[in-house]
């Protein structure tokens, strides 16, 4: 019998094999001690903040789109502004040319009425913010001015002195329509 005691003693000491996907009393009694210990006002404040930062994560979205959505629209309306500018700026150009041109027979209500339109236009432009770029006697500007010639410097240009204008350039506001061609006093050749 001595063997058989022991054997049975053996099969009592052997530990309790649970399913798996089971828990057993001790970890369920745990498991319900978390869900009891988590207030459902502490819940409901978790729910809120995270809710909250959804929202803000939202609007911030929103504000970047509106954002991006103004500026697109204002470049858009500068640069149809700008190409109506540069149609008004060559208009300009051709009634000056065209008072230049008159013969010396022309009737002076004709000259008159030139000038007066170019006069007229030329005001337009200015409330619009379209002025001409100031070149003769200035210090050139790589930004304004496009040099298409050089001429040696003087006591009155020295180097780097817009000395002429074979075409003149255009602002609209602080935008270059046109670079304004000029002549420019160098100690380099071009």
């Amino acid at each position: 019998m001595g063997d058989s005691e022991e054997l049975v003693d053996e099969v009592e000491e052997e530990p309790e094999i649970l399913e798996e996907g089971n828990p057993s009393e001790e970890e369920s009694e745990s498991v319900q001690i978390e869900e009891e210990e988590l207030d459902p006002l502490e819940a409901a404040l978790q729910r809120a903040e995270g809710a909250e930062k959804e929202v803000a994560y939202r609007d911030a979205t929103i504000a970047t789109l509106r954002r991006n959505a103004a500026s697109e629209r204002s470049e858009a309306m500068t640069g149809g502004a700008m190409r109506v500018a540069r149609r008004f700026v060559g208009t300009v150009e051709n009634l000056e040319r065209a008072l230049t041109s008159l013969p010396d027979d022309t009737a002076e209500s004709v000259r008159l009425g030139i000038e007066r339109i170019l006069e007229r236009f030329l005001q337009d432009l200015d409330i619009e913010g379209i002025k001409r770029i100031t070149t003769t006697g200035s210090i050139f500007d790589p930004m304004k001015h496009e040099a298409v010639m050089t001429v040696p410097p003087t006591d009155e240009a020295p180097a780097g002195t817009i000395v002429g204008e074979t075409e003149a350039g255009w602002m609209f506001g602080d935008k270059v329509l046109r670079a304004a061609r000029v002549a420019v006093a160098s100690d380099i050749a071009a």
